[in-house]
C-alpha cells in the first residue's frame, strides 16, 4: 500500500543537499578526462580498460547557479576551465601580504605527540602551486605562515601527517579584503583493528538519462570508536577494502564525489573498494554513477560491506518502477509540486542487497557518444 505525504523542510534540504538540484550529464557513457594539478615530477595512474567506466576523481559537481570567486581555482564539473584566467575585466588589483595559521587538534592524549608532525602549506592560485612551505609543528601544535607578499588571491590547502594518515584541510580564498585565515585540522590515533562499522545512512537520487539512469549516492559511514582505522592487509586484487560498495552489472560512468580519493580507491570484480581511513565518528560519502538498458529495463541494486540503518531511495515520477527486492515501504511524495516515490527499508544486514527494476525511460535528446582518450586518474597524494 502506497502512503502519500508531503516532504518536510528538512527533507526538502536533505534532496538538495543530495544534488536534486544539480544539472544531470545528459550522456550517461561519456569518458572523459579530468585535470587536476600536480607537481611535474608526481605520476598518474590510469584505469585499466578492461573496466566498464571511466572513474572520475571529482568532488560534486556545483549548481549552476554557484559561482566562484574571481581566481578561486576551478571545479571539476563547475563549466570553467581549469587553470584558466580569471576575466579580464575582474578589476580588481591585488596587493596584501598573505598569513595562514594552522592548530592541529587530537583528542585525548592517546597517540604520537602533536609536535614534530610534517605539515606542508600550498598557497594556491588559478588550480597551480604559488607557494609550498614544508614546516613542523611547534609544541603547542600550531605555526603560522606569515606575510607571504602576495599580488594575486590565493587558497591555502593544508596537508598533516599524523600515525600515517594524510589529512588535508583547505581554507579561504585569500585577498586584499581578508589576507589571513586560520585553519583547524582534527587528527585521530589509528588502530589496525577493525571497529563495529555501520552505515547509518544510504540515500540514492534517480534521474532520467540520456540512455538509461543517472544515480546520485550520499552515504554516511559511522565509526563509534575513538581511532582511526587502517586496514593492514596489502592492497592487492581480490583483498577487501576498509568499505567497499558493489554497484549495477550495467553500471556505465562512475564520477567519484566527497569522500573519495583516487588514491584509496579501487574497482574489481564490479566492486568499489575504498581504502581510506575510517575516521571516528561520521565519514561521509558522495558517488554518481550511470545504470545502462539492458532487455528494455535499468536494474539497480545496492550492496555494501556493512550494515545500513536507513536506506532511501527517490525515484521521480516520470521513472516506472517494475519490481522492488529489499524494501519494507514504498510511499508517495512532493517535492516542488513534482511527485517523487520513495523505497525504504531499515536495519539490512551486510551483503544484503536491495533491487529496484525500472522500465527503460523514454531518451532524452540524443547525445554523440564521446570517443576521447580514457579518463586519467591522478593520485591525490603529493599533490595540492
Amino acid at each position: 500500500m502506497k502512503i502519500t505525504s508531503s516532504i518536510s523542510m528538512s527533507m526538502v534540504v536533505l534532496l538538495v543537499s543530495m544534488g536534486w538540484s544539480l544539472q544531470v550529464p545528459t550522456s550517461v557513457y561519456a569518458v572523459s578526462e579530468v585535470k587536476t594539478p600536480t607537481p611535474k615530477s608526481h605520476p598518474v595512474i590510469q584505469h585499466a580498460a578492461t573496466q566498464p567506466a571511466a572513474i572520475q576523481s571529482a568532488t560534486t559537481p556545483p549548481s549552476s547557479k554557484d559561482v566562484l570567486p574571481s581566481g578561486h581555482p576551478a571545479l571539476p564539473g563547475s563549466g570553467q576551465k581549469l587553470g584558466a584566467k580569471p576575466p579580464a575585466n575582474a578589476g580588481h588589483t591585488y596587493n596584501f601580504h598573505a598569513n595562514v595559521t594552522l592548530q592541529v587538534n587530537r583528542p585525548g592524549t592517546a597517540g604520537p605527540p602533536l609536535k614534530g608532525l610534517p605539515v606542508t602549506v600550498w598557497l594556491i592560485h588559478q588550480n597551480e602551486p604559488l607557494r609550498e612551505y614544508k614546516r613542523q609543528l611547534g609544541a603547542s601544535a600550531s605555526l603560522q605562515i606569515k606575510d607571504v607578499k602576495l599580488s594575486v588571491p590565493v587558497m591555502p590547502l593544508v596537508r598533516v601527517t599524523y600515525d600515517g594518515v594524510d589529512y588535508e584541510v583547505r581554507g579561504p580564498i585569500l585577498n586584499t579584503r581578508q589576507p589571513s585565515a586560520k585553519i583547524e585540522v582534527q587528527v585521530y590515533p589509528t588502530t589496525t583493528s577493525k571497529p563495529p562499522l555501520h552505515v547509518a545512512m544510504r540515500h540514492v537520487m534517480l534521474r532520467r538519462g540520456a540512455q538509461g539512469i543517472w544515480v546520485h549516492e550520499v552515504i554516511t559511514l559511522e565509526n563509534p570508536t575513538q581511532r582511526a582505522w587502517i586496514n593492514a592487509a596489502k592492497k592487492t586484487q581480490n583483498t577487501p577494502g576498509t568499505f567497499s560498495l558493489k554497484l549495477p552489472q550495467d553500471v556505465g560512468e562512475i564520477r567519484l564525489g566527497k569522500g573519495f580519493s583516487s588514491q584509496y580507491t579501487r574497482y574489481e570484480g564490479g566492486v568499489l573498494k575504498l581504502d581510506n581511513p575510517v575516521n571516528p565518528g561520521t565519514n561521509s560519502f558522495e558517488i554518481d554513477y550511470a545504470v545502462k538498458v539492458v532487455n528494455g529495463k535499468c536494474v539497480l541494486t545496492l550492496q555494501t560491506s556493512e550494515s545500513v540503518k536507513h536506506l532511501m531511495v527517490f525515484v521521480p515520477e516520470d521513472l516506472v518502477v517494475l519490481k522492488t527486492t529489499g524494501f519494507a515501504e514504498e510511499s508517495e511524495a512532493s517535492l516542488s509540486e513534482k511527485k517523487v516515490n520513495v523505497y525504504q527499508s531499515k536495519n539490512l544486514p551486510s551483503q544484503v542487497v536491495a533491487r529496484l527494476e525500472i522500465q527503460a525511460p523514454t531518451p532524452q535528446v540524443a547525445v554523440p557518444k564521446q570517443t576521447g582518450p580514457k579518463a586519467i586518474i591522478p593520485t591525490s597524494k603529493g599533490r595540492p
